[in-house]
């Protein structure tokens, strides 16, 4: 058997850019998609449990992403059917295809070359099996009497998606030790690179900015450091941090408050649409942002 560990599904660029599917109806149509480019079969027989435990979603909710693929003609299903040894008829696994001229003719969002979350010419995005459990759900077992293992999904897909591809994918350790992660970016470089609009992508990012409720501990994940009230909070972690002054143009001066509760007047660099992640937030709710990082692309 495969290791678990190993897997994942790649979502190739001609599935990412398609406009009416959302981020698990893409990981299902690319897992169909690959299955049939890469083993030269015809069909895809997986069960919903075997993408419930990958995708880390309930089989009820697989099935309905099949059914939104069928509907919306990306895919087609016959299901098998045969005769028990008593002559009855019995449906087995469904066998599902890729509807080929459906697919070519998709609406697609196009991603403009200069988009910062490109890189080296990639073809799509891959998800290994951690990604997929950050984007889908945490889990966390409590012991009881049944010795229950209590699953809590994520509220809102998106923002997780989000706050992926921005480690995934542009994130930089920078300082004396290397222990402080930034990012540089716009929204409008998420928008063309998700393809959801500007109206959708600000309330995310203002939320993964703001205090928020994860499994029921109030943290935020970005700090925007334009902002200098937030600056000023993380002066004393981020003092030794050399990309704060790396960006010379529009260089302006602000007062911080050191550890020593002293005011103090700094000069520093263009801090616009540079954000903070911070990774002792993620620790607390149990996003291994390390994990995140792995293989990054």
């Amino acid at each position: 058997m495969e290791d678990k560990k190993e897997q994942g599904i790649f979502i190739p660029f001609e599935i990412w850019t398609i406009k009416n599917l959302n981020i698990n109806e893409k990981l299902v149509l690319s897992d169909i998609y690959n299955k049939e480019i890469h083993s030269g079969r015809t069909e895809y027989n997986a069960k919903a449990e075997t993408l419930s435990e990958i995708l880390s979603l309930n089989t009820y909710m697989i099935k309905i992403i099949f059914e939104n693929l069928k509907r919306k003609k990306y895919i087609s299903c016959n299901p098998e059917r045969f005769t028990d040894g008593k002559g009855r008829f019995k449906t087995g696994i469904s066998r599902r295809y890729i509807n080929y001229e459906n697919f070519k003719n998709a609406e697609r969002f196009i991603i403009p070359e200069n988009n910062i979350f490109l890189r080296n010419g990639e073809k799509g995005i891959y998800l290994n099996i951690s990604d997929l459990y950050f984007l889908n759900a945490w889990s966390k077992t409590k012991t009881n009497e049944e010795n229950e293992k209590i699953k809590l999904r994520a509220k809102i897909t998106n923002k997780h998606l989000i706050l992926f591809l921005i480690i995934k994918k542009i994130a930089f350790f920078h300082g004396e030790l290397y222990n402080n992660l930034f990012a540089r970016f716009n929204i409008k470089d998420i928008v063309e690179f998700t393809g959801m609009v500007r109206q959708t992508i600000s309330p995310y990012i203002k939320a993964l900015t703001e205090k928020d409720l994860y499994n029921k501990k109030q943290i935020r994940f970005l700090y925007d450091l334009s902002k200098e009230h937030i600056y000023n909070e993380l002066f004393n972690k981020l003092e030794d941090t050399t990309v704060l002054t790396d960006y010379k143009k529009n260089t302006k001066e602000i007062e911080v408050t050191t550890i020593d509760g002293e005011i103090e007047t700094i000069s520093i660099g263009n801090m616009e649409n540079l954000y903070y992640i911070n990774i002792e937030d993620m620790e607390e709710v149990g996003i291994n942002v390390f994990d995140l990082l792995k293989n990054k692309k």
